[in-house]
């Protein structure tokens, strides 16, 4: 399967783990740095619902993985490079702890390994029951880090230049005219890239 930019980008998906049949979840739909993420039934929440950004200087595999519901991305928690470090969600911050591999196989089933560390994704002592905390491990061949992409909302999102730096743009969210308010969640009806300058 391709795993080019274009086949990934235009949709939120439900993230969906092979082995229990679980999907990858903020935990109680929290929106502050550090809320852990772990794998729970299909509630059909937003806090389930995650969108893949391109990182344009990177090659066409890697992304930043955000949560529709507080637009933090998936993130292995102090940048921690060993086994078993766990994955939350936190702010944008351009660091590779940050970054996604997304490695394909087949049937729409992926592995996805965090940069920084080199390793994957993974539902962490292949527990099968909601709540189940997810972290980072060593690639094992099992089941509890293959991981299936399930479309559930298409999305407008621009394409971006491939020779401007990642570190130039920033994902900004813009709402609809007759969205309905949120409660301080972010509504990602339209993602678009626009210039940002570090503070």
């Amino acid at each position: 399967m391709n795993t080019n930019v274009e086949n990934l980008t235009r949709n939120f998906y439900k993230i969906q783990v092979k082995l229990s049949g679980l999907f990858l979840d903020v935990l109680g739909g929290g929106l502050n740095n550090g809320v852990l993420v772990g794998q729970w039934q299909d509630s059909g929440l937003d806090n389930q619902k995650w969108l893949l950004v391109p990182i344009p200087d990177e090659d066409n595999t890697t992304y930043y993985i955000k949560a529709k519901h507080s637009g933090c991305s998936l993130d292995v928690l102090g940048g921690g490079l060993n086994n078993g470090v766990h994955v939350g969600q936190w702010v944008w911050n351009h660091k590779d702890n940050q970054k996604w591999i997304l490695e394909s196989l087949d049937s729409n089933y992926w592995k996805i390994k965090a940069k920084h560390s080199g390793l994957y994704l993974d539902v962490l002592g292949g527990g099968l029951n909601n709540g189940v905390s997810v972290g980072q491990w060593t690639k094992s061949g099992l089941d509890n880090q293959v991981w299936r992409l399930i479309p559930v909302e298409s999305i407008d999102i621009p394409n971006v230049p491939a020779n401007i730096p990642s570190s130039s743009f920033e994902p900004k969210m813009t709402s609809k005219k007759n969205a309905r308010p949120s409660s301080g969640r972010r509504d990602w009806s339209r993602v678009d890239f626009v210039p940002f300058r570090r503070r």
